[in-house]
């Protein structure tokens, strides 16, 4: 008998980890992780396995960590999973076997800086084999220990400083020394031309709670910053996880293009652009908390984007895409917001509605602070745009995929009714709902429309 709801679920249930003999084809179960890990498993020569798991197990909103469990060599029984590091300042995205001395490497995001961690045979840090600048970016990266024990790691490789699309690059390093991205292996993306191509470098500030904070500025080729009041639009990324499926959602250096990366494609058109790495990135404040801390954020880059003579308080934008989107709502429905123009890309607005209609509802729900089936107090109402929709001032913008499964077209149709009922004054928001697309846009003349829409609307307000 099917159940409606089983997908969803996935993601809830516990996995066993099974042991298949090869000679006797029997198999054994190994070990029950309570949720899916973040990783496939490393049997390691020691006879430990090692994997990436939730900050905290259960929860469906905690960071990915390092963790380890390993076999009785009384009976093959497993003990409990031991934690061994990361999570606190940072997140793990891939583990990598470097099938040599039960070595194996994490990649590790931590603000604007991606690191490749090599640990030993006993389960201890050994070095950092390398590690980012801050005026470029890698992902999609693999590494091999070789015979002679050299480290040999690849990555894509993009710089939003200098003007590069990603391309394929190489480094070689020894244990325990930081190596480097020092050959280039493709050529990709030939016609683009990085005298211009807009500038960026990063962005520091002091949050709310006096926690240091990075993000990244995007501004047009040749702009001196030293110029005041620059035109600007607050851009915050997706996510809220520093990666989703591997693919980066949290700001950094790198240089993408896309139906949703509106930080380079703005500054191409003469905007200042804000963005910035809140609290919550990978998860772990976000939950039960949406609309709080990582709001204050928002207000304090401004705040210190205002103080440094760089932006213009009355002509201000907010956009962002999925969690941006999220944002984007928030700021346009805050009491006395300055926003003079909003975008909103398949964002969140409803909470409770959203738990009710995804297709993950439960890590909404957490995320979010509850759900309609639960009793007590709907807490997902305090971070849900839509219950203040009588704030709204700024002439909107939303984008919508006809088929998206993770944020259903109806948080954007629900949030166009209540403005056009609440709003004083009266305001229209446009919603452009684009055929055959789900959360991510595939098809390349609706790619190309988002940004031509968005750029148009923005432009007709700000400039």
């Amino acid at each position: 008998m099917g159940h409606a709801d089983l997908e969803a679920q996935v993601g809830l249930l516990p996995v066993d980890e099974t042991i298949t003999s090869i000679s006797s084809e029997e198999s054994c179960s190994a070990f029950k992780y309570v949720r899916p890990p973040g990783s496939s498993t490393v049997w390691r020569e020691q006879g430990d396995f090692i994997f990436l798991q939730k900050f905290q197990p259960s929860e469906l909103s905690s960071v990915d960590t390092l963790w380890s469990w390993a076999q009785s060599s009384q009976n093959l029984s497993p003990v409990t999973a031991k934690y061994l590091a990361y999570g606190e300042i940072n997140d793990l995205s891939q583990i990598v076997d470097l099938q040599w001395k039960s070595q194996y490497v994490v990649e590790v995001a931590e603000n604007l800086i991606t690191k490749f961690d090599v640990w030993d045979e006993d389960n201890k840090f050994g070095f950092t084999a390398f590690q980012t600048e801050v005026d470029y970016s890698t992902h999609n990266w693999d590494m091999v220990l070789t015979d002679d024990g050299k480290y040999v790691f690849v990555a894509l490789k993009s710089s939003a400083v200098f003007g590069h699309l990603a391309n394929i690059w190489s480094g070689t390093t020894e244990f325990r020394a930081k190596g480097v991205l020092s050959k280039k292996l493709s050529s990709h993306n030939p016609w683009l031309n990085s005298k211009e191509v807009p500038q960026a470098k990063p962005f520091y500030w002091k949050g709310s709670d006096d926690v240091a904070l990075e993000g990244v500025i995007s501004y047009p080729k040749g702009v001196d910053l030293k110029n005041r009041n620059l035109l600007t639009v607050i851009v915050a990324h997706g996510g809220p996880a520093s990666y989703v499926a591997l693919v980066p959602r949290r700001d950094t250096l790198g240089l993408e293009f896309g139906h949703s990366r509106w930080r380079p494609f703005l500054a191409s058109y003469g905007y200042l652009v804000f963005s910035l790495n809140y609290h919550g990135d990978s998860f772990a404040m976000a939950a039960n908390g949406v609309g709080g801390i990582e709001w204050l954020d928002v207000e304090t880059m401004i705040e210190e984007g205002i103080s440094q003579g760089l932006v213009d308080p009355e002509r201000i934008g907010i956009a962002g895409y999925s969690q941006g989107g999220f944002l984007a709502a928030l700021g346009v429905t805050r009491p006395n917001n300055k926003f003079k123009v909003g975008v909103i890309g398949a964002g969140i607005t409803d909470w409770g509605m959203l738990a009710a209609t995804s297709d993950v509802p439960d890590i909404e729900a957490t995320l979010g602070g509850g759900a309609p089936w639960k009793s007590g107090e709907p807490l997902y109402l305090k971070g849900s745009p839509i219950k203040d929709v009588k704030n709204v001032t700024a002439p909107l913008l939303l984008v919508h995929g006809n088929n998206d499964a993770r944020v259903p077209l109806t948080q954007a149709i629900s949030f166009v009714r209540g403005v056009e009922r609440e709003a004083k004054p009266n305001i229209t928001p446009q919603l452009v709902v684009y055929p055959r697309e789900d959360h991510g846009f595939e098809e390349r003349g609706n790619c190309e429309d988002v940004l031509q829409r968005v750029l148009e609307h923005v432009d007709k307000y700000l400039k």
